[in-house]
């Protein structure tokens, strides 16, 4: 075909394809469209609390988001702290329970989206702390041993210097020193320190000392306060103002005992079989740390107890919170704090020095 033939062909055909392209056109159905007018979006997720309320600490434990327009899909759902996507644990329609981030900052816009919903949800504002902190410096000839802190903030912190017994310093919550010599130096070291709550501070030695040493509110050299209670590791204080003291028992079933001492420092014992080496009240129970020689192995396991004070502050039966041996931590309890809510912090001997014991018994290195 020369090119005039050519050129004539494309005229007569061009006006066909048009036309043809033109009913097609108008003959396609509807359904292959790519936009689907009568979509509509689900509601855009809606926080509206978030427990604990205001903050908590970052990297540490769950939080609970409730809400609205969730889903229980998991593979669905994202929640951001700031930029940091975190972990879901467990979802309803309503609740959200995540993980904080390892992320410190006092004011963190926590947001929830949903797959397949336009709208991220509002930004709820939250605060993370760290969990950990120094409170107290030490200069590189020092050492603490034990430490307790008051209603305003102070610590008490028992320590050695150059390796001799050096007393008892109070340091502001600041960490500025207060009195390096608030309690005055005596030949041993206290191994555990409370303040109780007529202000003074109450200093265990440990081991076969069997009372409980005390410094005045003003401060002072310590004097013994409280005998006749057995072997000692450990002091913690009612909501009544008593004291409670435990200890290890040596072989001798006359020292396996909790002790309920009242502000006069008159003792009531209580048997309590096990090796004890740290307390803590909380919520009307007792908070025992210890250990129990396995019957079969001879093997001293590692547990966490707790107790109800009842009626008259007489103990009840004790309550296994968690076989911290059986739940993986290593050596045996040297420090025991509750918190708020029912969360336990447990010191060990072992490798690992830090410990958690959620309130329904799961143990968590921390």
């Amino acid at each position: 075909m020369n090119m005039k033939n050519g050129y004539q062909f494309i005229k007569r055909i061009l006006p066909v394809m048009v036309i043809g392209l033109a009913l097609y056109a108008c003959d396609t159905p509807e359904s292959a469209s790519l936009f689907d007018e009568d979509y509509q979006s689900r509601p855009a997720p809606v926080i509206n609390s978030v427990t604990p309320d205001g903050g908590y600490f970052a990297g540490y434990q769950e939080i609970v988001i409730t809400g609205t327009n969730f889903t229980t899909d998991l593979s669905k759902l994202f929640v951001y702290f700031n930029d940091t996507r975190v972990n879901i644990l467990s979802a309803s329609e309503t609740q959200i329970v995540v993980r904080t981030p390892n992320l410190v900052a006092d004011s963190i816009g926590i947001k929830v989206s949903v797959l397949g919903v336009e709208a991220f949800s509002n930004s709820w504002q939250y605060r993370l702390e760290a969990l950990f902190r120094d409170a107290i410096e030490f200069p590189d000839n020092e050492n603490p041993w034990a430490s307790t802190r008051d209603a305003e903030g102070n610590y008490y912190a028992s320590y050695e210097a150059s390796g001799a017994p050096a007393g008892v310093k109070k340091v502001a919550a600041d960490g500025t020193v207060i009195d390096p010599t608030f309690g005055s130096a005596q030949s041993w070291f206290y191994r555990s320190a409370k303040v109780g709550p007529d202000g003074g501070v109450y200093l265990i030695r440990g081991g076969a000392v069997p009372f409980v040493y005390r410094i005045d509110p003003a401060g002072g050299t310590p004097s013994s306060w409280a005998r006749g209670i057995g072997r000692t590791e450990d002091i913690t204080f009612d909501a009544s103002g008593n004291a409670w003291t435990g200890g290890t028992n040596e072989g001798s079933s006359s020292n396996a005992r909790l002790n309920r001492i009242n502000p006069a420092g008159v003792a009531t014992r209580f048997e309590f079989d096990a090796q004890i080496y740290a307390l803590a009240y909380a919520d009307n129970h007792i908070y025992v740390a210890g250990t129990r020689e396995d019957p079969t192995t001879e093997e001293a396991i590692s547990y966490l107890w707790r107790v109800e004070l009842l009626v008259d502050l007489i103990p009840g039966a004790e309550q296994e919170i968690a076989n911290l041996t059986a739940e993986g931590a290593v050596g045996r309890p040297t420090a025991l704090a509750v918190a708020a809510d029912g969360t336990a912090f447990i010191g060990m001997d072992g490798a690992s020095p830090l410990y958690s014991v959620s309130s329904t018994g799961t143990v968590a290195e921390t």
